[in-house]
C-alpha cells in the first residue's frame, strides 16, 4: 500500500521490516500519515488498538504535492497495487 501524503514514522515497531523504500521516505514525519499508516497495516505490537486492517502489508509513501496517482511504472516498481489518498493538511 501507497500512502500519498508524506512520510510516516519509519521507526515506529508496528511497520518493522515492511517499509518499502521510495524517492519521498525521509526521516521527517508527519503525525497524520503516522495514523494513515497505523490503520492501514499496524501490526499491533504497541498495543492492540494499533493494528490495522492488513497488518501484514507492507507501506510506501508517496508525495502528495502531485495529487494525482503515481505513476504505473513507479507503483509497479515498488510493488504497490493499492494507493490511499486521505491527505492531512493544515
Amino acid at each position: 500500500v501507497s500512502l500519498k501524503e508524506a512520510s510516516f514514522d519509519t521507526t515506529d515497531i508496528d511497520f518493522r521490516g515492511r517499509i518499502v523504500p521510495t524517492p519521498v521516505l525521509s526521516g521527517r514525519f508527519v503525525d497524520h500519515a503516522t495514523v494513515m499508516a497505523t490503520l492501514l497495516g499496524g501490526a499491533g505490537n504497541t498495543s492492540p488498538t494499533s493494528r490495522g486492517v492488513a497488518p501484514g502489508v507492507r507501506l510506501a509513501a508517496s508525495s502528495f504535492e502531485r495529487l494525482l496517482p503515481d505513476t504505473l511504472p513507479d507503483l509497479r516498481r515498488w510493488g504497490v497495487s493499492v494507493q490511499n489518498h486521505s491527505y492531512g493538511v493544515d
